[in-house]
Formats: structure tokens, sequence, C-alpha cells
């Protein structure tokens, strides 16, 4: 036996030829045979291995149709992937679909830009294991580039001066961003030279907001900003008020409530107790909801709220408040937005010059806002109180966003911030599910609903953003494709004349629905103003976003080793951006640009002057805390004087603008805002070595009396108060 394997093992080679040899022609001339039946021989040691483990006759022939095992390479072992379509630089940048032509895709050549593609490294051949190995050192790197340690007090100024001057060279170098900005036609006190060949904007016309945006960023990425940098309490982290106070100070409004007051409704608390109704009874208790006061309650609203924010149908609120008032109320979402839109429309207040008659903050009989105003604030929260019992019964729609959306603009009214947020929060939600489970929208009404509920969720999110650390919602993942909400068509003259009494031209702004024709006339002429409001909001607010990403990324220490030209540069190119934003308003909105001291008639130019003054003293603050940590004698003070002045000059147009009692949807933001300009300048009273303008202690005594007439309804503003006062006996003013 032995004899007879060793045989076998010499002459194996033999074998197999013979067995070729001598089969029947068919067999030796079919390929797969022949491979089956040669044995290639490696070594003694693996031919013996084949033939020990040579299987019987019957398991040859019940394995003989089995596939052939064949060497695998690590080559062959790859993901049996296509390799990924990359787009090219401008449209990854601007976050839009790139066709992937060569040289140029289509996005790039219709608007006449360099198109640029990154030819990536193709990881297709990689084996598995080695794309593992890959993907496990670009988590560690990022990783690390996210959880950096920060070091002493030295280092950290570097590093965030390092970051903080790298977005100002991105912002020099990306010259597409100023590519809609031209130069000042009469100057500006701040424009550079040499600006004369950027080209023109868009004129005023409400179409061309959504085709001329030249912001270079998506949507996305202007919900991303950072948050809580323009809050007070970071004006008192300056090194000159000597940390005596902490960080979240006047914050007291965003603290949960205790289990003890857990039970309290939203608009519930120590601050409101004066004008809540007693006895554990309701407060619709002597404020009984009459159906025959709801459709003027709405023509409120429509007049005082929704020329702000207008993302809803009017005709089509009209027709939910008169079935509400005639069939009464239901437990749908119509009847719910009607609820909370009466609520709102007990609030309104008409905006008169009396509203800034100067307090007298010495006087122990002066009144309070909620001594002022505790008639419309119950009224209010009986309607406000029948909507809650129904919104959480409500599915998710665009019309439950809108509820949400509606109850956080009221809780901002009775100056509840962190209850409005979790509204506003829950309508970015539902408009993000909106968005992401339904087929593309034809109707036109049906895509402005739904554009003006995305931007004005928006717009509230950032201004929350900017005072508190709070997270970004669900609007924050999408690429929104509208810049702008489109603009409705104004029914003229002579479209009314045609159509019948009673008769709608079928858009959102025909007031159509039994409205008294003197009425109608007046929508009508404010319907248009309206709308260049929304738009000018809009583009400000991306305007004022990217200003915060650009100077606002890093802690206020950052701006201290900052080449000061460089961001002087960039500061200047802000400036003129904005300043042509104002330029391009219709005449009913423009206020006076050369004289801010000087009040606007109307609401909406006044809303609009402040929205300025905010984002230009964003402009400005570095150049301040610079100014202020810096001494007199250092080289960099002569080149910012100019924008540390009008930082000065704007903080005091900011206490102007707000010492008045106006309630609105912002005014807890703006007194916020009017805090902040006052700690600006008493640091700039305290360093010594700055000019500060004549008549700032009384500004501040102004804003001090300010916060007095709202403290009742905020604990942030009787808190910013007594910090006031005590800054003052500290740089020797008293606040009597």
């Amino acid at each position: 036996m032995d004899d007879n394997i060793q045989w076998r093992i010499n002459h194996a080679d033999e074998l197999g030829q013979d067995y070729v040899h001598n089969a029947s022609p068919g067999v030796a001339n079919n390929p797969d045979i022949i491979e089956r039946s040669q044995v290639r021989l490696e070594g003694p040691k693996t031919l013996r291995d084949n033939i020990f483990d040579k299987p019987t006759s019957l398991e040859a022939d019940r394995h003989s149709t089995k596939r052939p095992r064949t060497e695998t390479t690590r080559s062959g072992m790859s993901y049996p992937r296509k390799r990924a379509v990359r787009a090219c630089q401008l449209c990854r940048t601007r976050k839009t679909k790139c066709n992937n032509v060569r040289p140029i895709c289509g996005a790039c050549s219709q608007i006449g830009a360099h198109c640029v593609f990154e030819d990536s490294l193709d990881h297709s051949s990689f084996d598995p294991a080695s794309l593992i190995m890959l993907e496990r050192l670009n988590q560690i790197i990022n990783t690390l580039n996210t959880h950096l340690v920060p070091g002493p007090v030295s280092g950290q100024h570097q590093q965030g001066s390092d970051t903080f001057l790298s977005v100002v060279q991105e912002q020099i170098q990306d010259e597409s961003m100023w590519n809609g900005i031209s130069p000042d036609p009469v100057g500006h006190n701040h424009a550079p030279d040499g600006e004369a060949n950027h080209c023109t904007g868009d004129q005023h016309t409400a179409s061309q907001y959504s085709t001329n945006d030249q912001d270079g960023l998506s949507s996305s990425e202007y919900l991303h900003i950072p948050a809580c940098r323009t809050s007070p309490g970071k004006i008192l982290q300056w090194p000159i008020f000597e940390a005596e106070y902490p960080a979240n100070c006047l914050d007291e409004s965003f603290v949960l409530s205790s289990e003890a007051s857990a039970d309290q409704g939203p608009t519930d608390g120590p601050c409101r107790s004066s004008w809540k109704s007693n006895g554990g009874r309701s407060s619709h208790g002597s404020f009984g909801v009459q159906e025959e006061e709801i459709e003027g309650l709405i023509e409120d609203f429509l007049a005082g709220v929704h020329i702000k924010n207008p993302i809803l149908h009017p005709d089509s609120l009209r027709l939910y408040a008169r079935n509400v008032a005639e069939n009464g109320p239901q437990w749908d979402s119509k009847t719910c937005l009607v609820y909370l839109t009466c609520s709102l429309g007990c609030l309104v207040q008409s905006f008169q010059s009396k509203d800034f008659r100067p307090a007298d903050s010495a006087d122990p009989h002066e009144t309070t806002s909620v001594k002022q105003d505790c008639q419309n604030l119950r009224h209010a929260e009986a309607y406000y109180n029948l909507a809650r019992k129904r919104i959480g019964l409500l599915l998710p729609s665009i019309m439950t966003a809108h509820c949400y959306f509606f109850s956080g603009v009221y809780l901002m009214y009775v100056m509840q911030p962190l209850q409005a947020w979790n509204n506003f929060y829950q309508a970015s939600t539902l408009c993000h599910m909106c968005l992401q489970s339904r087929e593309p929208l034809t109707n036109e009404r049906t895509i402005r609903l739904e554009q003006c509920l995305y931007w004005s969720c928006f717009k509230s999110e950032c201004e929350m953003r900017g005072e508190l650390p709070l997270p970004v919602s669900a609007l924050g993942t999408i690429e929104y494709p509208h810049l702008f909400p489109n603009p409705p068509e104004v029914s003229s003259p002579a479209t009314e004349a045609r159509l019948g009494p009673g008769e709608s031209s079928g858009d959102s702004s025909s007031p159509a629905v039994s409205t008294p024709y003197s009425r109608r006339q007046e929508s009508l002429a404010s319907y248009s103003e309206s709308w260049f409001y929304y738009l000018t909001e809009i583009a400000l607010r991306r305007i004022g976003n990217r200003i915060l990403n650009t100077f606002f990324k890093e802690d206020s220490s950052s701006w201290l080793n900052v080449p000061i030209p460089a961001i002087i540069n960039v500061a200047k190119k802000f400036e003129i951006e904005i300043k042509q934003r104002v330029d391009r308003l219709p005449d009913s909105l423009r206020y006076d640009q050369q004289d801010l001291r000087i009040r606007p008639e109307g609401e909406l130019p006044y809303v609009i002057r402040a929205r300025v003054v905010e984002i230009r003293s964003w402009i400005c603050r570095p150049f301040l805390f610079y100014a202020v940590y810096q001494p007199a004698d250092d080289p960099n003070q002569r080149l910012i004087r100019g924008f540390v002045h009008d930082s000065l000059e704007l903080s005091f147009c900011v206490i102007e603008s707000v010492a008045h009692r106006h309630r609105h949807h912002g005014t807890w933001y703006a007194l916020r805002s009017g805090t902040s300009a006052a700690f600006r300048i008493i640091a700039a009273v305290k360093c010594g070595h700055l000019e500060v303008p004549l008549g700032w202690k009384q500004v501040i005594l102004k804003h001090i009396s300010t916060l007095k007439y709202w403290e009742m309804e905020s604990l942030d503003f009787a808190k910013a108060r007594v910090i006031l006062e005590e800054l003052l006996k500290e740089v020797g003013v008293g606040s009597e």
C-alpha cells in the first residue's frame, strides 16, 4: 500500500497526461474538464494532502457540479460600488445641485463663475480592511480637532485669534460674496477706496429680492449662527468689568421651573400675579369669549401682527373666524388658529409718538406695563387658554405649525421667551416634517404659505439663538431651495371694481370677506408695504447672520490679536452692503440715515431702522472692545477711531429706540439690546481714555426707567436695572 502511494506521488504528472491523452475527443477538447482533471503540483505536501483528502466516488458524483474555487486578490475584495459624483467647489459651497459637466458645470456657466473640480482620491480599489482603517483614522482626526483641550489664557487668545483670522481672510478672499455690492453713490464714512467696479444690485421691487441674493450661503448655513454671542451677559464678561457678574446673571427667564412651580401655566409666575384672576377661577371668568367680537379681533390681528409676519391667507382666516362666530367653536386646527389670532388681536396697540414719553424713575406712582395693560392681558389670556386646550390634540400639518408659531408670538408678547422658544421649535419641526414627507407642491397659494412659514420660523430661531445657548432645530438640516418667499399679486383698483362685493381675486392679498370698504382699502394699501418690510427683514437677517459667523465665532478675547487692517476691510464691505439694502427701500419704509436719532413716523420703518442699527452695532463691537482693552497709545487706536465713535453713537440710538411703552413681538429682544448698549457705554466710560458723547448719563438713566416700566413681567429686566444702577455708582453717577 505504501509503495503504491509513493509510486502515485512520483508519477502524478504522467498519470494526468495519460488520462487526457487517452480520453475521448469530446472530453479532450473540453477545457473545463481538462482544467479540473489536471493537478498542479506545488510540492509533495500539497499533493499528499490532495490524495488523502480525495472523496469517494459517491461524494465526487454529488459535488461534481460545485463551482470551482478561484483565487481572490486584495483588489478583488473591494466594495462593488460606483464612484461618487463630486460637485464643483462653488456648487458645494452654495449647496446647490451640480450637473458635473466638465470643464464648466451648468450652474457656473449660468452665472459666469470660475468652475473648479477637485479630483479626490478614489477609494474604490481599496479592500474592506483598508477602508475601515481609513474611516477610523478620519474619526480620530475629527475627534482630536473637536475636543482640543485649551491651554492657558494666552494660548486661548492665540487659538481663538487664529480661527477668527482665518474667517476674516476667507471673507476678504471670497470676492464672489460682494458681487452684488455697488459703491455708495454719495459717499459713506466707512466706504473703502476703489469700490467703483462693483455692479449694482436689484432695484426695489419685491420680486427681485428672490433672484438677486448674493449671500453665497445656503439657508441651512444661515441658521447655524453662534449661539448666545450678542446677549448682555457677554458684555459683562469683558475684562473692564473684572468678572463682577456671572455670565448667566441676566438669564433668569430661561431657568426651568422647579417642582414647586411646575404646575404653573406658561403665563403664570410671580411677576404676572397682579393681572391673573383670583380664587383659582379661570381668567376668562370676567372676560368671557364673545362670538360677536371675534371678527373685529381678527381684523386687529391682521392690521397689527400679520402685517409683520404675513404667513396666513387673510381671506381664509376671516372665513374660519366667521364659521366660529356663527356655528360655534370646534376642536380642530381652524378654531385653534382663530383663538390664537384673537388673543394677539387683544394685545395689538397702535404705534403712537406718545408711547415714547420719558418716564420719571423717581416717581413712586409711576405706572408699569402690568398696570397699563392689565385689561388687555387678561382678555388675551382668555382666548389663549381656549387655544391651549386644542393645540395638543392637533395632527401634524402646516396649519398646526401656524398654531405653534403664533402661540410663540403670543408668549413673546407676554415676556415668556423660554415657553416661546418651545413653541417656535415645535413649529420648525412640523414645518420640516411637512417639507420632507410629501410631493412637491404646485398650488401657488400653498407654496407661498409654506415659504412664509419657513422664513418666519427661521427668523424667530435666529433671534432666540442670539440670546440663548439653544440648539438648532430640524430646519437647520435641510437645504431650502427658496431664498425668499414669493410675494403675492396685490389686487388693483380695477380688479376690485370688476369683482362684485364679497368676491375675491383668488390671492391672499384681497380682503374680500365682508370687510368694511374703508378697511378693505386700508388693508390693500398696506399689504404691499407689509411685503416690502417682510422681505427686507429676511434680507437683513441673512446679512446679520453672516456678520455673526464672521465676527462672533469665537470669544471676544479673540479680537485682540487680529490684524486690524484686515478686519476693517471686512467691516467696511458689510456696511456698504447694509446701506445698499436700505437704499432700495420704497419711500414708505425709508428713514433718515444721516441722523439716526430722528424717529420715523410709521411702525414698519421704525422697526427696520432698529434692525439696521442693531446689525451695525455688531460690526462695531470688536473695535470698541479693542479700544477699551488696549492702552490709549496703541498704534491701532487711530485706525479704529471712526468705528469706536460709531459704536457709541449706535448704542445711544438703540437706547433711544427702545425707550417706549409700545408692546409688540420684539419688545423682549429690544430691551435686551438696549441693556447691551448701556453696558457698552459704561465700559467706554470706565476705561478712561475714550471720548464718550455728551449726555451719556441721561441716556443710561432713561434706559433704567424703561426697564423699571417693564420689569414686573420679566425678572431679567429687574436684574438688569439693579446692575446698571450699581455700575453707575461705580463711575460716580447716582441713579436718582
